[in-house]
């Protein structure tokens, strides 16, 4: 159930609009970094890589190639690469927010659940001075995680729902905390929460899936065939994973999806 379990992680990009950019060809080492960008928002890891590493070989301490490839090494699943490159990324620059987001990435990934919470928190903190709110929202959503996924689910829950009232556009908040909600067996919360976000954005097709389970868990048989039935209409892969879930084939369970966004 890849992509119906409600808890994603992502990794972190600069969201940049590149009105013309070069071919893999034409591009120069600096500005290939937007394409490298672009490239990696494509799940183009090993093209995105060739050109970062190219601008790193004309500029070593290149914060922006480091960060890209740090990225694709998180995004390919090599964790040690990863780390070296985040490693790199603090010694020259501690006070950028995504250094810490990515060190708290990849402390997720390797189980080490309170360095992650320490990682992320800090990132939080200095963003706060000039950091946009969609990032400062991806940034808490992951802290979230890191929370649920250290087993501290109530500290999970009230961070999760103090970020929503702080970062009301972040939709992947809503999806998470019904998610907790529905884990804490509260099913109403796990509903209006579900609901709240889908008011904000209505075609988010995950959210038709929490409703759906939130739905049957309340005895709302109808009212979960009609969200399963829209989400089936934005979303049919999605829609056939929830129906298995509803069907009691397959178990409602969280899932940890790094996700290039």
């Amino acid at each position: 159930m890849k992509r119906l379990i409600l808890l994603c992680l992502f990794i972190l990009l600069p969201q940049a609009t590149f009105a013309q950019q070069p071919t893999l060809e034409e591009a120069q080492p600096a500005a290939g970094l937007g394409l490298a960008d672009s490239l990696l928002a494509q799940g183009r890891f090993g093209d995105a890589q060739r050109l970062a590493s190219r601008a790193l070989e004309k500029e070593p301490e290149n914060l922006h190639a480091l960060r890209i490839l740090a990225k694709v090494a998180l995004g390919t699943g090599e964790l040690e690469q990863a780390e070296t490159r985040i490693d790199q990324l603090l010694e020259l620059d501690p006070e950028v927010p995504d250094h810490h987001a990515l060190q708290g990435m990849l402390a997720l990934f390797q189980n080490h659940t309170e360095q992650s919470i320490q990682s992320l928190n800090k990132a939080i903190q200095l963003g706060r001075a000039y950091q946009a709110d969609f990032q400062q929202g991806y940034y808490a959503n992951t802290l979230v995680l890191a929370y649920h996924k250290a087993d501290r689910a109530e500290e999970a829950l009230q961070h999760c729902l103090h970020f929503l009232e702080e970062y009301p556009e972040e939709i992947h908040l809503y999806l998470t905390a019904s998610r907790l909600y529905r884990e804490a067996g509260n099913h109403e919360g796990a509903l209006q929460v579900a609901l709240d976000g889908l008011e904000r954005q209505p075609e988010f097709p995950n959210l038709y899936a929490s409703v759906a389970l939130a739905e049957a868990a309340l005895g709302n048989e109808d009212r979960s065939e009609e969200a399963y039935r829209k989400l089936l209409q934005l979303d049919p892969e999605l829609g056939r994973e929830l129906r298995a879930t509803l069907d009691g084939v397959k178990p409602d369970s969280a899932e940890y999806q790094l996700r290039v966004d």
